[in-house]
């Protein structure tokens, strides 16, 4: 069996290799442009990757798809509502069966807060019966009365 994995100093020598730091005559950094003649092994790894993940998404708008990459690959961080400034957290974080865990991150929608800003919206998932669905619903009711006073 053929292992190509690089050890972490191969690696390291790679990445440096291709992507350090050059400075012009006055000490000011240059971005280099990708050299696509000296393609590493991480490189190509990097790009069967995005391929993968774009398989299925072929329907999606350029637009949209490039945002899932920035996302999806870190390129660009988008930051997350913390669930302590929503109203959802105002109401059931008391709530027993939400006290140490208000719900699982299931994904994100990025919503723009102004025309430049975006955040990341978790949806969440949880499940209860219909008792404990039934006593939620009374807990906000509660809280909702308790907070007009």
């Amino acid at each position: 069996m053929n292992d190509d994995r690089l050890t972490p100093e191969e690696q390291a020598k790679e990445e440096n290799q291709y992507w350090s730091v050059l400075r012009n005559s006055k000490g000011k950094k240059i971005e280099t442009v990708f050299d696509f003649g000296s393609i590493t092994s991480r490189d190509k790894k990097v790009v069967t990757e995005l391929l993968e993940y774009l398989k299925d998404k072929d329907q999606l708008p350029f637009s949209f798809k490039e945002q899932l990459i920035k996302t999806h690959f870190n390129i660009e961080e988008i930051p997350e509502r913390p669930l302590e400034k929503t109203l959802w957290y105002k109401f059931v974080h008391d709530f027993p069966p939400f006290k140490h865990n208000m719900g699982q991150v299931q994904g994100h929608r990025i919503e723009y807060i102004d025309k430049v800003k975006k955040e990341r919206i978790p949806h969440l998932s949880f499940n209860c019966d219909l008792d404990e669905l039934d006593n939620l619903i009374n807990h906000i009711i509660k809280k909702s009365k308790s907070m007009k006073s």
